[in-house]
């Protein structure tokens, strides 16, 4: 609702749809531009998923993608890149993937699932967007808080009215959700 009520205020004329496989559309012609050996049609799919998996959590966790360590941190930590090596600029790689995700947005009103948290999250902390009031609350309350990542713990922040409780209720024993970036 944040996302959709900021672009209808700011781009009237755009019309919002789902695509679940954005970020294959965007990775895939990258390969190309930073990779410049000859790549296998094997390869070339490893390195759209791999790349594609990194942008993702990146998007999850709030990666900062212009810091090296954090991303190799998650590199690391999320076993990417075991078969083959990444690439040498893939903090460069990354930042026009943001880039091309946010004019696919903008002008085109595409989005995937991942998109609906991290670009309202983001508009907001960089103050261009707002939360319309009707989505304030005086208390929050997370279950299977242990699964949610730092996108999504962000935007409950942002959720509240000002007093407000939020009541985080986790079990750090049960964590499943890792692979999209939550950490218990």
């Amino acid at each position: 609702q944040i996302l959709l009520k900021n672009m209808e205020e700011k781009y009237p004329k755009v019309k919002i749809t789902l695509d679940n496989f954005k970020t294959q559309k965007i990775v895939k012609p990258l390969i190309d531009k930073f990779i410049k050996r000859k790549l296998s049609w094997d390869e070339k799919s490893d390195y759209i998923e791999e790349i594609g998996t990194l942008w993702e959590l990146c998007k999850c966790t709030l990666t900062n993608i212009e810091d090296e360590d954090a991303v190799f941190s998650l590199i690391e930590k999320h076993w990417l890149f075991e078969h083959f090596s990444e690439p040498d600029n893939i903090c460069e790689i990354l930042q026009e993937i943001k880039k091309e995700n946010l004019r696919m947005l903008f002008e085109e009103g595409i989005i995937n699932f991942s998109d609906q948290l991290y670009i309202p999250v983001n508009e907001i902390k960089d103050k261009n967007w707002t939360v319309p009031p009707y989505l304030l609350f005086y208390n929050i309350l997370v279950d299977e808080a242990q699964d949610t990542n730092r996108c999504q713990q962000v935007l409950i922040f942002f959720l509240k009215r000002k007093g407000a409780r939020c009541i985080f209720v986790g079990d750090k024993f049960q964590a499943i959700y890792e692979f999209s970036g939550a950490d218990a």
